[in-house]
């Protein structure tokens, strides 16, 4: 009695432990629980009808033809809601997406429209009728090289608010592209001022650091700091 009582539990505990792992993964350990149950079941039917071994198939033979026609179907309905689940994600980010385009946009018009981007112009050309070489934009200050010489337009020296630092530090790749970068916006203003004669470079730091987690899969955590944004006049004389 004792060593059936032990086989139950073996039994049972195997069932158990393989229903668990099955139903995480895909392959063998599904396929050794269906027959477990499936061989459960034949017992079950061979105890209850005093060793009828017909009913013990039948009872068998109709839980795996279930598990055959119920599995497809369980399958095609995960499928469709995965697919509607990455469909709502790629709404939800193109929607993210477009909203931080346009926040950024929102910020270059301001800046565009403002008297004091001009101002700035001026203060960095000093009425020199020439278009700086090359135009430099920090958080608090902005510096215009023309013919070889610097000017600054200091923000503190000019009661300029500072330009806000952009940064991020994410798991998410995207999360970089939606951050609102204030330098880059003053710079495309004042290039769409200047008619687009240069090319803007946005000198941030940026680092991608590799990390390695308990599974030992890798992860990429993105940081991104901005430092300065340089416009270069465009070349127009080639080699």
């Amino acid at each position: 009695m004792e060593t059936t009582i032990t086989w139950y539990t073996m039994f049972v505990s195997v069932w158990i432990i393989t229903g668990i792992i099955g139903h995480e993964r895909e392959g063998f350990w599904k396929f050794f629980f269906w027959l477990l149950t499936a061989g459960a079941l034949f017992w079950v039917g061979w105890k209850v009808t005093d060793g009828n071994g017909l009913v013990s198939v039948i009872l068998a033979a109709v839980y795996l033809v279930w598990i055959i026609v119920a599995e497809p179907i369980k399958h095609k309905r995960q499928e469709k809601r995965n697919q509607a689940r990455l469909k709502e994600e790629k709404r939800k980010e193109d929607a993210k997406k477009q909203a931080a385009l346009a926040r950024q946009k929102e910020l270059e018009d301001k800046y565009a429209d403002s008297p004091l981007t001009r101002k700035i112009i001026d203060g960095i050309s000093e009425s020199t009728d020439q278009l700086p070489e090359e135009i430099t934009i920090y958080d608090d200050h902005v510096t215009g090289r023309t013919n070889g010489q610097m000017r600054t337009f200091d923000f503190a020296a000019n009661r300029v608010p500072f330009l806000e630092e952009a940064y991020v530090c994410t798991y998410k790749r995207d999360e970089v592209d939606f951050l609102l970068k204030p330098q880059i916006a003053l710079g495309n203003a004042i290039n769409r001022i200047l008619n687009g004669q240069y090319e803007i470079h946005d000198e941030a730091n940026y680092k991608v650091i590799t990390r390695t987690d308990s599974d030992g899969e890798f992860h990429h955590l993105y940081e991104y700091i901005s430092n300065h944004v340089l416009l270069r006049l465009k070349a127009t004389n080639q080699w």
